[in-house]
């Protein structure tokens, strides 16, 4: 028996997974990278006015 989909799932699997080849062929440190740089303009359009944490390295 088939499941139906609703349309706001669908559309949220379609920008998943270009968002999964936008970034598939990127290295972990260029990943990290955009998502900062991503989630710092979403804050400025959204008008955040808490300060995010200052930037850490990351150790592996």
């Amino acid at each position: 028996m088939a499941t139906i989909e609703p349309a706001f799932m669908r559309d949220l699997h379609k920008i998943r997974e270009k968002m999964y080849n936008e970034m598939k062929g990127l290295s972990w440190d260029k990943k990290i990278e955009r998502i900062r740089r991503e989630a710092q303009k979403f804050l400025r359009e959204q008008e955040y006015k808490v300060k995010p944490a200052e930037k850490k390295a990351l150790s592996r």
